[in-house]
């Protein structure tokens, strides 16, 4: 079946994110074009580029579902993209909230994001190189009046997670601890602490629990920050 819509993309997608209280997806593609949908009527709501880097492609996208639900905050930033390392923070009406770049080396990417949906007080992202990099959001692209689009948020950890780019993360919320899941282009999924402990890698021959510290394989966090 091929695509059709003079609504549509006209280059290859290459993330897409669905946010439930606000019944609408994201898609992103190749050509740094942006597109907000609405579910009901599967038609684009607002088309989105990045500014002086449009042409170039968006990795990957988050909506924060915690603000997404709140009428106060649903017109800030709520959808975050990653194109050329940059992330940048989008209303649904297609204002630009705050941007910055995530990763410490120049002319890296930003491969994929994740964040504690519970709160949004947190985004993470996942690079090229590996590393891990972890922002406290909770109140970056909120209150737009005493912040600079081009400010950025404090940056509680970073780490070197995997050898090759992060393809995956995502944040696990298991006794009343917060874990980051990792997987990466070198082959390995991980498990980490908030705070960059190595829990383990999956498959690993020493076994380990994500409720026991004493069984955290604590020296492969490698903090950088």
């Amino acid at each position: 079946m091929s695509w059709k819509s003079s609504d549509g993309h006209k280059s290859d997608i290459m993330a897409v994110r669905q946010c439930s209280p606000l019944g609408v997806i994201a898609t992103a593609s190749h050509d740094g074009e942006l597109v907000i949908w609405r579910l009901d009527t599967q038609r684009p709501i607002i088309h989105l580029h990045r500014g002086t880097q449009a042409a170039l492609p968006v990795d990957s996208l988050v909506f924060l579902q915690h603000r997404a639900e709140s009428r106060t905050l649903r017109d800030r930033g709520v959808l975050v993209s990653s194109q050329a390392g940059y992330l940048c923070f989008w209303s649904v009406t297609g204002v630009k909230r705050g941007c910055f770049y995530a990763p410490e080396q120049p002319g890296e990417r930003v491969l994929i994001m994740s964040s504690d949906q519970i709160k949004n007080s947190i985004l993470v992202s996942g690079d090229t190189k590996g590393c891990l990099q972890i922002w406290d959001i909770s109140s970056y692209a909120v209150n737009i009046q005493s912040q600079s689009a081009c400010e950025q948020p404090p940056l509680l950890q970073r780490w070197s997670a995997h050898s090759r780019p992060l393809v995956c993360v995502e944040v696990l919320h298991v006794a009343d601890r917060e874990f980051l899941l990792t997987a990466s282009a070198d082959g390995s999924a991980g498990l980490w602490t908030r705070d960059g402990d190595h829990v383990g890698c999956f498959g690993q021959l020493e076994t380990w629990s994500i409720t026991g510290p004493a069984t955290y394989h604590r020296q492969g966090g490698g903090m950088t920050n």
